[in-house]
C-alpha cells in the first residue's frame, strides 16, 4: 500500500472532503461526539407507497436536516449523514477537557435540536410524530469518498459512531411501552459502565442559542424533491443513474417527483469496526486502515458505474454501502427481480470479495429488499437530493428502502448471507427461491419478513444454470429427428 497520504488531523469536522483539493484530505482521525437523531414518521411516510406521501416525506427530512446542520455547525460540528429519518451528527470532542464537558456539549446540542424541531414541526397533519437521540463520544476515523453522482459521503469508523446507531435501531426493534429511549428523549452512553442514560430532550436547560433563524430558514425552504430521471441512454448502457452532480441547474433538489421501479441492495463489511479500535493509535497502521478503506468506496463507485444494471448509490452508512437498481416500468422491474435480485448479489460479491479478503476483512452481509408495488403505482422507489451549503445529501424513501435498513436490525445477516425481504422471495425463480429458509431474528423468534440464504449455495445455483446439460433436435435423416443432449463449454 502507498505511503505518500498521511493521516491528518484537521481543526474542524467541515474540512474533510474527498475533493482532492490540496487543502482538504480524503481522511482524519478525530475524537467526536456522535450524535443520531431518529424522526418518528407515520409508517404510510416512513415506507412511502405512493409519490405524494413520498414527497411529504423528504420534504420533513430536508427541513430537519438544514436545521440540524445549523445547529451542528454552532458548536463547530457538521451533519455527517441524512440517512432517510435518521440524522448523524458529529460534534468535535479533541477540544474539551473532561468526561462532563462532553456531557456537557451533548446536552446543549440536544437541547438546541429539540427546540429546532419542536417550532419545525408543528404541522396539523402530523406526519412527523416524535423523535428521539442516542450518543456517545470517542475515538473516530473519518473517511470521505466520491460517489457514482459527485455526492461525498463522510464515513465515521469506530465503536463510538456505531454504538448509538446499534442502540437506536435496537430500542426501535421494540414496541414503545418496552422501550428505555422514548419519544422526545436522549440516551447518552457511560463509557465506564457501558450503560446508557436516558434523560427527557424537554427537561434539558436552554442556553442563549437563538434557534429562530434556524427555524425560519428551514421553515422557509419550501424544498423541492425532484426524483432522478435516468436518460434512454442510461436506461440502456451500464452505468450510474446520471443524477446531475450537486449544484448543476438539473440536479435532483424536493416535488416533481419522478418515480421508478426497483430494489435496494444493502451491503455490511465484516470485521472493520474492530479494525479501527485497535489500531488506533498507531499512525501507520491507520494509515493504511484509511486508504484501504477509501479505495474500497472507489472500488464500489467504480462497480457502480459499469454494472449492468442502471443504479443510485446512495451515501455509506458506516461500511454499509447501498444502491438502489432501477428500472424504467414495472414489467421490466417484475422480470429482473426473478433472478437480478439475487444475482445482483453475486456480482457484487464476485468484484468485491477478493479485494475485500486481501486487505485481511471478512465478507460483506447483505440486505435486498423491492417489494411488490400496487397494481396502479407508478413506482415504488423515491430517490431525492437536499442540497446544503456546498454539499448534497441523497436520499431515499420506498418499501425497499425501509426494508432492507430493517433486514440488519431484524435479522443481522452473517458474513456472506443474504437476508431477502419475503415478497422479493415469493418472486423469485424456483431455484434460488428453494435456497431461502426462515430467518430467526435478534429476538429468537421467526421473521415474518425476511428469509436468508447462504451466498455459496446462490452461486451453486448461477453455476449450475451455466453447466447444466441442454437438448435440442436435429435433423437425423430425412424424415427423422433426433433430441441430442448438449453441454455447456466449462463442464
Amino acid at each position: 500500500m502507498s505511503r505518500n497520504v498521511s493521516v491528518r488531523r484537521v481543526n474542524s469536522i467541515m474540512e474533510i472532503r474527498a475533493t482532492g483539493g490540496q487543502e482538504r484530505y480524503p481522511f482524519s482521525p478525530r475524537e467526536i461526539i456522535h450524535v443520531y437523531l431518529k424522526l418518528d414518521f407515520k409508517n404510510e411516510y416512513e415506507n412511502a407507497t405512493n409519490a405524494v406521501d413520498a414527497r411529504k416525506f423528504l420534504r420533513s427530512v430536508s427541513r430537519a436536516a438544514h436545521a440540524i446542520k445549523r445547529v451542528a455547525e454552532s458548536l463547530g460540528g457538521d451533519l455527517l449523514e441524512a440517512q432517510g429519518s435518521m440524522l448523524h451528527v458529529g460534534l468535535p470532542a479533541d477540544s474539551l477537557d473532561t468526561a462532563g464537558s462532553i456531557e456537557q456539549a451533548t446536552y446543549r446540542f440536544a437541547s438546541r435540536a429539540n427546540r429546532a424541531f419542536r417550532q419545525i414541526f408543528n404541522e396539523r397533519d402530523g406526519r412527523v410524530q416524535g423523535w428521539r437521540f442516542a450518543s456517545d463520544a470517542g475515538k473516530t476515523l473519518l473517511v470521505t469518498g466520491r460517489g457514482a453522482h459527485g455526492d461525498d459521503s463522510i464515513v465515521s469508523l469506530g465503536e463510538s459512531a456505531n454504538a448509538p446507531a446499534k442502540y437506536l435501531c435496537a430500542q426501535l426493534d421494540l414496541s414503545e411501552d418496552l422501550r428505555k429511549l422514548k419519544r422526545f428523549m436522549i440516551a447518552i452512553r457511560d463509557p465506564h459502565s457501558e450503560s446508557w442514560k436516558h434523560e427527557e430532550l424537554d427537561s434539558l436547560p436552554a442556553d442563549l442559542f437563538e434557534v429562530v433563524e434556524v427555524v425560519k430558514e428551514a421553515r422557509n425552504l419550501d424544498p423541492t424533491v425532484k426524483f432522478m430521471r435516468p436518460s434512454d441512454t442510461g436506461l440502456i448502457t451500464a452505468q450510474a443513474a446520471p443524477i446531475g452532480r450537486p449544484g448543476d441547474p438539473g440536479a435532483p433538489t424536493a416535488d416533481q417527483p419522478d418515480s421508478r421501479f426497483g430494489w435496494v441492495f444493502r451491503a455490511d463489511l465484516d470485521g472493520f469496526t474492530s479494525r479501527v479500535k485497535s489500531c488506533f493509535d498507531n499512525d501507520e497502521e491507520l494509515c493504511d486502515l484509511a486508504s484501504h478503506f477509501y479505495q474500497l468506496m472507489q472500488s464500489v463507485t467504480d462497480f457502480v458505474t459499469v454494472h449492468q444494471e442502471v443504479m443510485v448509490q446512495l451515501p455509506w452508512a458506516g461500511d454499509n454501502c447501498t444502491f438502489a437498481a432501477v428500472f424504467a416500468s414495472l414489467e421490466e422491474y417484475k422480470a429482473a427481480r426473478e433472478i437480478r435480485s439475487v444475482e445482483f448479489v453475486l456480482d457484487f460479491e464476485k468484484e468485491m470479495a477478493e479485494f475485500v479478503s486481501d486487505i485481511g476483512y471478512g465478507g460483506w452481509a447483505y440486505g435486498v429488499a423491492g417489494g411488490t408495488p400496487h397494481g396502479n403505482a407508478k413506482g415504488n422507489i423515491y430517490i431525492a437530493g437536499i442540497e446544503v451549503d456546498d454539499r448534497r445529501y441523497l436520499l431515499a424513501t420506498g418499501e425497499g428502502v425501509g426494508r432492507s435498513t430493517q433486514a440488519f436490525a431484524d435479522v443481522n445477516p452473517k458474513s456472506s448471507e443474504v437476508a431477502l425481504y419475503h415478497d422479493d422471495c415469493d418472486a423469485l425463480r424456483s431455484d434460488y427461491k428453494s435456497k431461502f429458509k426462515s430467518a430467526t431474528t435478534e429476538q429468537d423468534r421467526v421473521s415474518t419478513l425476511f428469509k436468508t440464504a447462504a451466498v455459496k449455495e446462490l452461486q451453486a445455483v448461477r453455476l449450475e444454470g451455466l453447466v447444466a446439460p441442454a437438448s435440442v433436435r436435429v435433423q437425423a435423416g430425412p424424415e427423422e429427428e433426433r433430441e441430442v443432449t448438449t453441454r455447456h463449454w466449462l463442464s
